[in-house]
């Protein structure tokens, strides 16, 4: 099962039309994609998103971590919106250009943006530190060796959480799992994942 190296997601696995494209796993782009959806959007393809993961999910007067935040915009509204959002990636470039962009708009950002691999850096953070973990086409990028420990790790430092799921992504780079796969592994109960295919949603009990 071929997983991306840490190297691999750089401005080519995000921002493929601006270099050398390398591999189909990324994005031509990924940016603030500005529209409108419905008559309460706030004109932004990420904040109406962030904004329904807030209200749907109760972030409010939460701390939230984050994981796999790419370029930093669920983190950087939540914030907006009055959450306690902090955002780690492993990418360099996503996490430069999260923090580039705090620079510009709102620097007290940018110490809410960490680069570090998850399978490791996890272990730094103490015991239910965070009320949410959140994740959006994360776990789909560990390999099964190294989802065990990056699980428990999970499981100590939250008091929740909440991840979105790819059943589908291209199986030459990604784990490929079913929710009810992903529900059967040593998540913490209370955990949620929802198939970004579907939206069909699976709880821990």
């Amino acid at each position: 099962m071929p997983i991306l190296t840490s190297q691999e997601y750089d401005i080519s696995y995000f921002d493929g039309q601006k270099t050398t494209y390398q591999h189909n796993a990324g994005y031509s782009y990924y940016d603030r994609w500005y529209r409108i959806d419905g008559e309460k959007s706030l004109g932004e393809f990420w904040k109406d998103y962030t904004n329904k993961l807030k209200n749907i999910y109760d972030f409010q007067n939460k701390k939230v971590l984050e994981i796999g935040c790419a370029k930093g915009f669920i983190v950087e509204d939540l914030v907006d919106m009055g959450v306690d959002a902090y955002g780690l990636d492993i990418s360099s470039y996503a996490i430069s250009t999260a923090i580039n962009s705090a620079i510009l708009r709102r620097p007290d950002l940018i110490t809410r943006f960490i680069v570090g691999d998850a399978r490791i850096i996890l272990s730094n953070y103490s015991t239910k530190q965070f009320d949410v973990i959140f994740t959006c086409r994360f776990l789909e990028c560990i390999d099964d060796m190294d989802l065990i420990q990056l699980i428990n790790e999970m499981n100590r430092i939250s008091k929740k959480q909440i991840h979105i799921i790819d059943e589908q992504p291209n199986s030459d780079f990604y784990n490929v799992k079913t929710l009810k796969t992903w529900k059967n592994l040593n998540f913490t109960q209370g955990t949620i994942f929802i198939s970004n295919e579907n939206q069909q949603k699976v709880l821990i009990k």
